[in-house]
């Protein structure tokens, strides 16, 4: 019998979204195209942080929006996860065995690091 396990869902944390906006207000005084660019950026981050759910399940980690699934990665495919930089977390990378991804923090990291370790194991 395999055992249940209760799906998790990320909480979004606006950090990074947070963090570019401020780079964006120091650069938009210099360099007005990069400050606009950056703040589109943020806008952008921040958007997604309100949107896009990251869901741990028993067999696959779901990235949802508005409850519709758009794209799953089986555990079973996983070769690595690292989240960068711990003490100030921007980014989560994980590899499958075809493909490697890149993800911005928009989540709690403490959470996330519990769920990987839960669910994928340790891997990096």
């Amino acid at each position: 019998m395999v055992p249940l396990i209760t799906p998790v869902t990320l909480q979004p944390r606006y950090g990074v979204p947070l963090g570019v906006a401020v780079l964006a207000g120091l650069a938009v005084s210099w360099l007005p195209w990069v400050g606009v660019g950056l703040g589109l950026f943020a806008g952008f981050l921040a958007y997604q942080a309100a949107t896009v759910r990251l869901t741990f399940t028993a067999t696959a980690l779901a990235v949802s929006r508005s409850t519709k699934v758009f794209v799953s990665f089986p555990y079973q495919d996983w070769l690595a996860w690292t989240i960068f930089w711990p003490g100030c977390p921007v980014l989560f990378y994980f590899r499958e065995v075809k493909n490697i991804h890149l993800i911005p923090m928009l989540f709690d990291r403490t959470q996330l690091q519990a769920c990987l370790v839960n669910f994928v194991g340790e891997k990096d």
